[in-house]
Parts: structure tokens; C-alpha cells; sequence
């Protein structure tokens, strides 16, 4: 393929790119089950960690967040959706303009690649993308469904004032930074992206060297993309590009695995700052239906006790109903319990 190469950018989404998508929804909650929360939001030895507070403005924070490679997302037709769209919007502007036909096959034949690579996973190795998703509501039935008996827990992040950075990278030293946009999910959206990407790009019909980072760039906006049927999530997506490294001891310190179901996973762990004028990032926690609900609940009373700082004293237990779930304010954060009568 003469427009895709296995090492990333580290700095993902150049910016001129970044502009075109999306970033409008106010408030970010991640779900995952229970035991899997309490990982992400537990401390980090801040003392042996040498980037603390490198970002004047920002200062780290105990919490880390898991990054997921595409590939083991729960989309069976993640990155192909945006690049089908692509391929779409690339017939159009073909059918209007004229375009040697050597350009346009290279890109077509590239997208086409890319989509069968991602459809038979032979993509794991060399596409080493790795996004979080977050939803714009934090009682979300269909949400809890997925997570069942796990105990399912949707941490609400305050992601307006916070920055992440992945593992150093191999090469450079240099860390990961994620970016957030939200997903869009009708092809009509996607394809307007792709138009405007394209007239950003229009000059790649006569330069090979813009030619060859098309389908780099092509896929990372496509991984903001998403098929229709999941429109319900309102998802917006925290975005890594991990350079893969040659050997097995530089690849080492970047992935981790854990356990999904029966899969084994692979991730990354992405750090968080925060800005120095909020309290904390986190905003709210809330604990889904299932079994042992109320125990579970408690649970993370306590474990919000011990693990966060005394914040907002004014309001400390306060108790209210918020968005169908009850909550109460503990060390600056909401506890929610969600009512939705939900049997998993």
C-alpha cells in the first residue's frame, strides 16, 4: 500500500484536521464494571513519577484511564463505517472534477485495504489506534444491559479541564497526548466531514507527498465514526496513537491486557491532569442496577472516603434525585444509585 504506513503519528489528529470534526456535548461518562472502576480511579505513586506537575496550569492526578484497541471494541464494523463513508464521498468529487486516475485508484485501492485488513483483524498488529468512549448520558439502559451482573459503573470525567498522556513513547520519549471529539453516526454527517477533509485536501490530486498520508489520516477521522445503530450512546471518543515499536522490550512498557468476558484484551493506561482551577475531574459516579446493588453502592462510599480528598465541604451530604438516579455528595463528588428496575 503506498499510502499507509504501520507507524502512527504520535501526535494523532493534525490540527487543521481536527477542526472539522465535532466537539459539542457538555458531559462525559464512562461505563465499565465495577471492578474495573475501582482500577481507573484508583492513586498513582505521584512520588516516583517524574512528569508530575510538568504542565504549568496543569497538575497530575491519581486517576488513569484505559484506552482499548480498536479491534476488541464491542462495533463489529468500527473503522470500516468512516471508510466506507469516505469511499463514498471520494466517487462524488471524482464525478465532478476531473482527477487522474492514478491518484484516484492509489487512494481507493489503499481504503480498500484498510477495510479488509479491519474486517479479517490483520490489522491488530500494525493499526495501533486506541480510543476510550464516553457517553453523553450516565443512565443509559441499553448501557447497563452490557455490563449485567458485572456491576456496572458510569464515572463521569470532567473532561473540558483535563489533558491526557499515554506511555512515552519508544523513540522520542515523548508521551502520547489523547484528543476528544464526538462520534457521528449518520452517513450524511460523515460524508460532509469527508467533503471538507477533502477540499482541506484537494491539492493531494497533484503532490504524492500529500498522497501518501491520506489513508493515515483517512483513518483517524473514521474512527469518530460509527454506525447509525449505536446513535443512542451519544459517544464522544479519547483518542490515542501509539508509534508500534520493533521490539518486543520497547513494546513491552507501552500495552497491558486484561480480561473481557473470555477475550483478552489490550490497552493502554492514559494518565490525567487535571487544570489547576477544578477540584478534581472526576464529577459523578454512578452505580447501575444488578445484583447486590446497594452493597455495591456502599462499597464506593467508602472507598470515596478514603481515596478522595475532603472537597466542598459546604455540600457534604447532601442528597438529592438526579436524572433518575439517587445521589448524594461525598468528598466533592455526586454517588449516584441508578432506580432504573433493570433485572440483570
Amino acid at each position: 500500500m503506498s499510502g499507509y504506513s504501520s507507524h502512527h503519528f504520535h501526535d494523532s489528529v493534525p490540527a487543521d484536521i481536527g477542526k472539522i470534526l465535532p466537539s459539542d456535548r457538555a458531559r462525559f461518562f464512562h461505563y465499565t464494571d465495577s471492578l474495573s472502576a475501582l482500577s481507573m480511579l484508583s492513586r498513582y505513586n505521584i512520588t516516583d513519577d517524574k512528569e508530575a506537575n510538568a504542565f504549568v496550569g496543569w497538575e497530575e492526578t491519581y486517576l488513569k484511564l484505559w484506552a482499548t484497541h480498536f479491534c476488541y471494541l464491542n462495533d463489529s464494523k468500527e473503522l470500516i463505517s468512516g471508510l466506507e463513508s469516505f469511499l463514498s464521498k471520494l466517487e462524488e468529487f471524482r464525478a465532478n472534477r476531473v482527477v487522474a486516475k492514478n491518484k484516484y485508484d492509489s487512494i481507493r485501492n489503499d481504503i480498500n485495504d484498510l477495510i479488509s485488513s479491519a474486517r479479517d483483524k490483520s490489522c491488530v498488529r500494525k493499526m495501533a489506534y486506541y480510543p476510550l468512549s464516553f457517553c453523553e448520558d450516565g443512565n443509559l439502559l441499553s448501557q447497563w444491559k452490557w455490563y449485567g451482573k458485572q456491576g456496572g459503573v458510569a464515572i463521569e470525567y470532567d473532561l473540558k479541564n483535563c489533558r491526557f498522556l499515554g506511555n512515552k513513547m519508544y523513540k522520542n520519549k515523548i508521551p502520547s497526548e489523547g484528543i476528544i471529539y464526538d462520534i457521528l453516526y449518520k452517513p450524511d454527517d460523515q460524508k460532509e466531514i469527508y467533503g471538507k477533509y477533502i477540499d482541506a485536501r484537494h491539492r493531494f490530486w497533484k503532490s504524492d507527498k500529500i498522497l501518501d498520508n491520506v489513508a493515515e489520516e483517512v483513518c483517524l477521522l473514521s474512527l469518530f465514526m460509527k454506525d447509525q445503530s449505536f446513535m443512542e450512546e451519544a459517544e464522544s471518543r479519547l483518542l490515542f496513537v501509539v508509534t508500534i515499536p520493533n521490539s518486543p522490550k520497547d513494546l513491552m512498557p507501552l500495552l497491558r491486557f486484561r480480561k473481557k468476558g473470555s477475550d483478552i484484551v489490550p490497552y493502554i493506561e492514559a494518565r490525567v491532569y487535571k487544570n489547576s482551577g477544578i477540584q478534581t475531574p472526576v464529577r459523578s459516579i454512578t452505580i447501575g442496577p444488578g445484583e447486590n446493588q446497594s452493597l455495591v453502592f456502599e462499597a464506593f462510599y467508602q472507598f470515596v472516603l478514603c481515596n478522595f480528598p475532603p472537597l466542598d465541604q459546604g455540600s457534604e451530604g447532601n442528597k438529592s434525585m438526579v436524572d433518575g438516579c439517587d445521589c448524594i455528595r461525598v468528598h466533592g463528588i455526586d454517588l449516584r444509585r441508578s432506580t432504573t428496575p433493570f433485572r440483570s
